[in-house]
């Protein structure tokens, strides 16, 4: 889960951060940087998967398609921004990325709590430097740890530093390594002993490398819901098992996967139903079709009457949303998920019972949203949660993002207790304050 990004020289954010809650608001005008948030984590998140490819900005080409392999783009493909160039803030040579979370490892004796807090730049798409500092817990021995680590390219490298950590009586070794590993294992200072048999070795090992892995592992930690969504047809081809998330970039593709989760998973299959029945009174099932193909079948619920069919049938607001609800059931707990525009095509009132959604799930399930919206619907139902009692203004933040001549002015609104916003949203209920001033004043006139 998140704590705080900090973006400098990404697009129009010179200088952005932003401090998160598990629940996130990002609002302002259209073309002030919002989507560039997740973007930018986005980023982040695909050169993580990516292994050694080592540098921000990589699109990889599109893939032959047949019968078993149906998708157009490899799965670390999850975002093309296009170079370097057209992401780096105009007059600027480098990028640069502070990110801070806390995961939770739930292995019994040797999980616990990780924080990471990690600085990265990158100059001309290569890593430059990275820095970090680690916080941790250890189930089988109590106590907090701390771990530093140091690396930079170039005229300012120097010989990689040890870092170490004294854990489990013995003196646990780290340095700094080339993006995105950025923390590497290195053994352990001192082994010997009648204690030191193999098993004991091998576990530790183990929990070594897990540590190790707590920067990269923070960075795949979030997970896009993309404002394009729907389905486009009424069946898909079936693949050979279900997808482990929809996190691609082609629609085409994130329906793929979607299916195939909906077809293999009865479980979640039926936790997405029932969101569905409640948001906008259907059920789901999945059927295939000849030859090799699967697709949804819509059932109405509530005392409608109207006869079963394809859910690609239902309206636009209908069908795109089990592509919000979908990969928040397949976030694990922790973890952090990134809306953008959920109110698209949605009647106000499923607005609103989406955002309730979204409460509910954010403290029954903690799972983080982060969430771009224009929907004074929306705001609405988090403000009057927090007024009703049944968010706390501290598990709530709202950004304004503010364009200012090639770069963005992005402010924490201030609530109160009351679901207040002080000084009002801007650019939400003052406008419409403002119409029916004028239309107030035309009635007088006429």
């Amino acid at each position: 889960m998140l704590t705080s990004v900090t973006l400098k020289n990404f697009k129009l954010h010179t200088s952005t951060k932003l401090e998160a809650a598990p629940l996130t608001v990002l609002i302002g005008p259209n073309n002030s940087g919002k989507t560039s948030i997740f973007q930018a984590l986005l980023l982040l998140r695909q050169s993580a998967m990516r292994g050694n490819v080592g540098v921000l900005v990589n699109p990889v080409p599109r893939q032959a398609t047949d019968e078993n392999q149906p998708f157009l783009y490899d799965p670390s493909q999850q975002i093309d921004p296009g170079t370097f160039d057209d992401i780096v803030h105009s007059g600027a040579r480098e990028i640069g990325f502070e990110i801070a979370g806390r995961l939770e490892d739930p292995d019994p004796r040797y999980g616990g709590r990780r924080d990471a807090h990690i600085v990265l730049g990158f100059r001309d798409n290569q890593p430059s430097y990275h820095k970090g500092t680690l916080l941790f817990e250890v189930a089988a021995e109590g106590g907090e740890r701390t771990l530093t680590w140091t690396w930079a390219r170039g005229p300012i490298a120097r010989a990689p530093q040890q870092s170490s950590v004294g854990l489990l009586g013995k003196n646990f070794l780290f340095s700094g390594f080339d993006f995105p590993q950025m923390l590497q294992s290195q053994g352990f200072s001192s082994v010997g002993g009648p204690s030191d048999d193999p098993v004991q070795i091998s576990e530790l090992s183990f929990l070594q490398n897990r540590i190790a892995e707590t920067p990269i592992s923070l960075l795949r930690s979030v997970h896009p819901v993309y404002p394009l969504r729907g389905l486009e047809e009424s069946g898909y081809p079936v693949t050979m098992g279900p997808e482990t998330s929809i996190d691609r970039t082609m629609l085409s593709d994130r329906t793929l996967a979607l299916l195939s989760v909906l077809a293999y998973r009865n479980d979640v299959l039926d936790q997405v139903s029932n969101w569905l029945e409640n948001l906008v009174q259907v059920r789901v099932r999945t059927k295939l079709v000849p030859p090799r193909r699967v697709t949804i079948i819509c059932e109405p619920v509530g005392g409608k009457t109207r006869r079963s069919g394809l859910f690609s049938n239902e309206g636009t607001g209908a069908s795109q949303l089990p592509f919000i609800l979908l990969p928040i059931a397949l976030c694990p707990s922790g973890e952090t998920m990134m809306v953008s525009e959920p109110e698209a095509h949605l009647h106000p009132r499923a607005q609103s019972e989406l955002a309730s959604l979204f409460i509910r799930i954010s403290s029954t399930e903690r799972k983080q949203l982060l969430i771009e919206t224009h929907s004074e619907h929306i705001l609405n139902a988090l403000l009057h949660a927090v007024a009703k009692g049944d968010l706390r203004k501290q598990d709530l933040a709202m950004y304004y993002f503010e364009p200012r001549e090639g770069t963005v002015d992005v402010r924490r609104l201030e609530i109160d207790e009351y679901g207040r916003v002080e000084g009002g949203l801007p650019g939400f209920f003052d406008h419409s304050l403002h119409e029916l001033s004028e239309y107030l004043e035309a009635l007088k006139r006429s």
